[in-house]
């Protein structure tokens, strides 16, 4: 999460609980999901999405039917989709480059699950847009991802090592429907907490506190 240090004050860090800014209201999918796994960012190293394609093969082992929705662009993306062809995924994987806003929501309202495998990640922000579609999310347990924050272990998602992501994929298919009501109670939950007003709203307390010391 985001941190502020009270302006011209020695003291505790003032933790910034969210920088959400879509609705607090859960807009959960069906019920029935495809068994799609999506990914949306930027093709970057940082973002992990060398690990996207190993990670449903090994999957697809147990669970044949997983498929994946690369969405996203950058300089990886012909890394991502020569893995595709060499592990002969072609019909399994599509990569469809970046996509509205709308469709972006309307493909986490359809997906199994979101995998951000970001080694990497400033807040995370499509997790918490993912859990407003009642998606659950697969995110990388690293040092400098951020993410790791919004996905509390089982309840809205699992937090796993690199190498457990085929486990994880997996996971999240046999648990189905009981772990999307979960994401979507959590969210309920957390909206407004996460939420970019009451980050504001506690940015400026701590300013009135700082001034007033």
């Amino acid at each position: 999460a985001r941190r502020l240090r009270e302006h011209g004050a020695r003291g505790p860090v003032t933790r910034l609980p969210g920088l959400y800014t879509g609705a607090t209201e859960a807009e959960p999918g069906p019920a029935e999901r495809e068994p799609m796994v999506l990914f949306a960012g930027r093709h970057i190293r940082e973002k992990g999405v060398d690990l996207i394609v190993p990670a449903l093969a090994r999957a697809r082992e147990r669970a044949p039917q997983l498929r994946a929705v690369v969405l996203g662009d950058g300089p990886e993306r012909d890394g991502v989709s020569a893995a595709v062809r060499a592990a002969g995924l072609e019909g399994v994987v599509e990569l469809p480059g970046f996509v509205s806003a709308d469709e972006l929501a309307a493909r986490l309202r359809e997906a199994a699950c979101l995998l951000l495998p970001s080694r990497r990640e400033g807040y995370g922000m499509v997790v918490v847009e993912a859990a407003a579609a009642g998606t659950p999310a697969v995110v990388v347990d690293a040092p400098d991802n951020a993410a790791v924050e919004l996905v509390e272990h089982g309840v809205n998602g699992l937090v796993v090592a690199p190498e457990a992501l085929a486990d994880a994929l997996v996971e999240i298919v046999e648990r189905g429907e009981e772990l999307r009501r979960s994401t979507a109670a959590w969210f309920a939950r957390r909206a407004t907490e996460i939420s970019a007003d009451r980050s504001a709203a506690q940015v400026a307390a701590a300013y009135r506190a700082s001034a007033r010391s």
